[in-house]
């Protein structure tokens, strides 16, 4: 479903990673876990598109591409439901009552029912996240690419549009490809998980593999330790 290929990509001449190499099936639920500026959310907006490798392939067999953005890119200026109507018009070209209703079963869905006419800066970060979500699979889309999906949220909130993401994808059988760097939201999400880290991805495996993992790199991420292979030559 996801094909990435000895994928490279720099900016002003200072390589983010490069032979980086990626396989998703189709159904599978993907994560991507790693330091802070180690190239996460690069190769995802590369895989959906929106940036162009230096170096390798990538390819997804799917036009239908769904994609959260961190910051959620919600329109300010549109209501909660508007928000809604806009992907479906301009992707799907539905409009109308027939628009309205689906948005208002999408709205359902993720728990905003009775909120249509306000607008994001008008309900809570977790509203917000949860619309992103309903924008993202309004246009039913067969691959979602999640970027940091509970970043800002607290901890009970956080479960929640997780274990959200585990049911709408159950729902809809799409494939997921997340990043985080929350593990427990990635144990929650995952079938498979991957660090990304020195420019090089690494397989962790599932949830119960990762939290035995014997992998050094790993392990320093997961318990969060200041001495390991990941900060070797660090002051």
């Amino acid at each position: 479903m996801i094909s990435v290929k000895n994928a490279g990509k720099k900016f002003q001449d200072q390589w983010i990673f490069r032979n980086l190499s990626l396989e998703v099936s189709e159904g599978d639920s993907v994560v991507i876990v790693g330091p802070s500026g180690g190239g996460k959310s690069v190769l995802l907006k590369m895989i959906a598109g929106l940036l162009r490798p230096e170096e390798g392939q990538i390819h997804v067999n799917s036009q239908n591409l769904g994609m959260l953005f961190q910051k959620n890119a919600l329109f300010d200026s549109l209501t909660v439901e508007e928000n809604l109507l806009f992907p479906l018009r301009e992707v799907k070209k539905i409009t109308g009552q027939a628009a309205q209703e689906k948005a208002r079963r999408f709205l359902f869905q993720v728990g905003l029912s009775g909120c249509e006419s306000l607008f994001p800066d008008e309900i809570s970060g977790g509203m917000q996240k949860r619309l992103g979500i309903a924008r993202a699979l309004i246009i039913e889309p067969k691959v979602i690419l999640y970027d940091e999906p509970t970043a800002g949220l607290d901890p009970i909130t956080s479960k929640m549009i997780a274990e959200l993401i585990r049911k709408l994808r159950i729902e809809t059988q799409s494939t997921l490809l997340t990043v985080t760097n929350d593990m427990q939201r990635a144990y929650q999400i995952g079938n498979q998980i991957f660090l990304l880290a020195k420019g090089r991805l690494t397989l962790g495996g599932g949830p119960l593999e990762v939290q035995r993992t014997e992998n050094l790199e790993l392990r320093q991420f997961i318990y969060g330790l200041k001495s390991g292979p990941l900060t070797e030559g660090l002051v």
